[in-house]
């Protein structure tokens, strides 16, 4: 293992995380037995955001002029996925560092964040889609028969609400939870609409 998997670091630079996942993937390729050119491994570090260097810009010029960066991107998210599964199962200190790193390098442009979103694993099932679209149809029928049954809720009862979402957002941060919360808030902001509504109407009556 790689002398930077080994530490716990609690910020992490940008040339240290792209040091880190750039080693682990060039390990998983001499683990499959794929190979990775040197140019290959340059545009690594690549960032689509930040002005290329001349060295940079030359690698890139040199690398599409006789490859196609979808079957690169392609081979690397792969890599990428393959070499975080090998991660998680050698320690919690490896992984937390795996998360440190795509985390540094999440909202910059950087190359390696970009095909860590494209990887395989990364995609959402079709049924989990439809599934989500379903539940929250529901929860939004439900939330309106129970405004029509009960009628606008107090102001206390909608602050109450509202620190429960805050307070169960702080304790649960998976995403099933976030998924729920989002439900929640749908009702939320629905059953507040429909009350300004019949507020306005009241008025003009």
């Amino acid at each position: 293992m790689s002398s930077v998997a080994e530490r716990t670091i609690r910020h992490m630079q940008a040339s240290e995380a792209k040091d880190f996942l750039v080693q682990q993937v060039k390990e998983q390729a001499n683990l499959e037995g794929e190979r990775l050119s040197n140019l290959e491994v340059r545009l690594l570090y690549f960032n689509q955001q930040s002005a290329l260097t001349e060295e940079m810009r030359q690698d890139k010029e040199l690398f599409d002029a006789s490859n196609s960066s979808k079957e690169y991107e392609k081979k690397v998210s792969q890599l990428l996925e393959n070499a975080y599964k090998r991660i998680c199962q050698q320690s919690p200190v490896s992984k937390k560092t795996w998360a440190d790193a795509i985390r540094c390098l999440r909202y910059d442009g950087h190359y390696l964040s970009v095909m860590w979103d494209i990887r395989p694993g990364n995609k959402i099932p079709k049924v989990l889609v439809a599934g989500f679209v379903l539940l929250v149809t529901a929860a939004l029928i439900v939330g309106w028969l129970l405004l029509r049954i009960f009628g606008p809720p107090k102001p206390h009862v909608l602050l109450a609400i509202f620190l429960t979402i805050v307070l169960v957002k702080l304790v649960f941060k998976n995403p099933g939870t976030r998924i729920i919360l989002w439900v929640v808030r749908a009702i939320f902001w629905c059953i507040s609409k429909i009350e300004g509504g019949n507020e306005n109407v009241s008025q003009s009556d």
